[in-house]
């Protein structure tokens, strides 16, 4: 995770690149890029706790982080950074909808600890 962050960060350009991309691309792309990757691991995180919500028979849980991540958070921070920022600020929806993501996660894995893996460990 970590080495994909790095080459991220490190050389945007060269990722374009490989799909050809014009300079206009480029201009859009490589901030895009960098503000992206910062989110892939706390995405990794969000991704392994909705398997485990999943694997305990709780998708409902699992369901509600992706909704959270994809449409209820990204779609409306997306419009209203786009509105008062400008294009460049759109991609800073995909941070703050990891980390809503990420603090909703916390708090159903906290739940689910409680309700599910603690009984589970008296037995």
């Amino acid at each position: 995770m970590a080495a994909g962050v790095a080459v991220v960060q490190l050389i945007p350009d060269k990722l374009l690149l490989l799909f050809d991309a014009s300079e206009q691309m480029l201009t859009i792309g490589v901030p895009a890029l960098r503000i992206i990757s910062t989110c892939f691991v706390f995405a990794g995180f969000s991704i392994v706790c909705s398997s485990v919500f999943q694997a305990l028979g709780n998708s409902i849980f699992s369901m509600i982080m992706s909704i959270t991540r994809q449409l209820a958070v990204l779609l409306p921070a997306a419009y209203i950074l786009a509105h008062a920022f400008g294009l460049h600020a759109v991609w800073y929806a995909f941070p703050i909808a990891e980390f809503a993501s990420l603090a909703l996660s916390i708090i159903m894995l906290s739940h689910t600890y409680k309700k599910v893996i603690t009984p589970l460990a008296a037995d």
